[in-house]
């Protein structure tokens, strides 16, 4: 969270979502090479060996974060809100830090921060934001849950079939993201939400293919169909970042995050009981299910996406841009 709030205050508006693109693909990258090198590391080292390589890289980006990364400068209000506070800065850090009515300001400013001038409708995105996040991550973390079992019952497939095709799938993810903000976003230009709208329909495709799929072949393929699933999630941070001031970026990711995380606590129960009811007749159906949950998101990134390309057209005639009627 701190990361893409911190890219996000330090980086302009244009190329803000190529940067938290970047930020996105480095992170499923390094995720994806961790699962690849950990089974190595923990035979040759054992479990001491491991966690002190996992505590190194921590210590690591911690004295880099420390001494290397410069600090956002923080805006009049809040250093003049700061300075009026008793004690030296390590306790006004920790008071803080440690306030409770942070959270409740998260919330407040999600749901009651009403409307900025240049953009009547940042509140509403804002919340629609939070609610793709869940139609959209809920079913994702929900599928996986009974995946490995589905593969196992339709395909006979074993532990070594599975991890190979897991393997493969984060790798299209991975280049699907890459493509996505190399050429969507930096050269494309492509509006955010738009790239949101490509990302879902991409997604529902791979749905449709994995719950119809009758192969290993064709399943395989589904990933291949969902190429740019992960390019949403992009798109999301991206919208919030132009959507909220420097100031309150990290209140609103933090929602983001919290909204992300509370996604699995709810679907993933649901999705268990679907295979189980469906077991046997068609176990495929919390795939079909996955398609139903997962639509609202590409209504909402359309209606983001169709606001947008109004308040481009107002802008542009204020500005007197647009050429004048010849009559």
């Amino acid at each position: 969270m701190a990361i893409f709030a911190y890219i996000s205050a330090i980086t302009s508006t244009e190329d803000r979502t190529f940067r938290i693109g970047l930020v996105s693909t480095t992170s499923s990258v390094f995720n994806l090479l961790g699962s690849a090198i950990s089974g190595v590391i923990v035979r040759n080292f054992g479990y001491i060996g491991t966690f002190s390589v996992v505590l190194l890289i921590y210590v690591s980006c911690f004295l880099y974060a420390l001494f290397c990364i410069p600090e956002v400068n923080r805006s009049n209000v809040i250093r003049a809100r700061s300075s009026t506070q008793k004690g030296s800065g390590v306790v006004v850090f920790l008071r803080e830090f440690f306030d409770s009515a942070n959270v409740r300001n998260t919330f407040v400013f999600l749901f009651r921060g009403g409307s900025c001038k240049e953009d009547p409708k940042r509140r509403t995105k804002l919340i629609l934001i939070m609610i793709i996040v869940v139609v959209l991550n809920g079913p994702y973390q929900g599928e996986f849950t009974v995946m490995y079992l589905y593969t196992r019952l339709a395909f006979r497939w074993n532990e070594y079939n599975y991890s190979t095709f897991y393997t493969a799938y984060y790798f299209t993810d991975f280049l699907g993201s890459m493509f996505s903000v190399s050429y969507f976003t930096k050269y494309l230009k492509l509006n955010d939400s738009l790239v949101g709208v490509i990302s879902v329909v991409s997604t529902l495709f791979g749905a449709i293919i994995f719950a119809f799929a009758n192969t290993s072949f064709i399943f395989c393929f589904g990933a291949v169909a969902s190429l740019f699933s992960n390019a949403s999630f992009i798109a999301m941070r991206a919208i919030i970042s132009k959507l909220t001031s420097a100031e309150e970026l990290g209140k609103v990711m933090s929602a983001f995050m919290l909204f992300e995380a509370i996604a699995p606590m709810i679907y993933n129960p649901i999705y268990n009981a679907v295979y189980t009811a469906t077991l046997d007749f068609m176990p495929s159906t919390f795939l079909l299910m996955s398609l139903v949950l997962t639509s609202p998101a590409l209504f909402i990134f359309l209606w983001i996406y169709y606001h947008d390309k109004k308040l481009e057209d107002s802008s542009k005639q204020g500005n007197g841009i647009e050429n004048p009627d010849p009559s």
